[in-house]
């Protein structure tokens, strides 16, 4: 399988996409959503970690270890603190993960091309924000206490016409 060529072609593409490189692809351009790209894997990534770790997915206190041949009682230990290591190596793995991808080139120019395109917005001022959130909170508001009544109505006439029974 790691012999075949379409592997070896594999593995020079994702060379040549700077999967394995640590140069910034683009270094300047687009750093504000780059940053907020690499929080939020980053966030995501440690949700996980905490929920490994407190949810204990694998035993503090084990130790994984391989019998020795023909001899029951001893044991080769391989690793002593299985939890903390998968841990840390998940945690070094997300960092590098976050930081390729930010650095992807083709999802790197989508990250530059959006934040070119939300420079370009007209943001409304905050003023006019505060009266248009007042307007469509006093419009729910009244919605739902017109159908409030409105279903309190045609419940309070069906049950008396006897079409609905309580």
């Amino acid at each position: 399988l790691l012999r075949k060529p379409t592997f070896q072609t594999r593995l020079v593409d994702w060379e040549n996409q700077g999967w394995f490189s640590t140069r910034a692809y683009k270094k300047g351009q687009g750093l504000l959503i780059r940053r907020a790209t690499m929080l939020g894997v980053l966030l995501l990534a440690g949700t996980g970690l905490w929920t490994y770790i407190f949810r204990k997915g694998f035993s503090f206190q084990s130790v994984w270890g391989v019998p020795v041949p023909f001899n029951p009682v001893a044991v080769i230990v391989v690793l002593r603190a299985p939890a903390f290591t998968i841990g840390v190596v998940l945690a070094a793995l997300s960092l590098w993960l976050a930081y390729r991808l930010v650095n992807y080139p083709r999802f790197a120019d989508f990250l530059i091309a959006t934040e070119a395109e939300m420079n370009k917005v007209s943001w409304t001022s905050r003023d006019r924000l505060i009266q248009d959130t007042i307007v469509v909170l006093v419009t729910v508001a009244l919605m739902a206490v017109y159908l409030f009544g409105l279903d309190y109505f045609w419940s309070f006439v069906l049950t008396k016409i006897g079409v609905l029974r309580f």
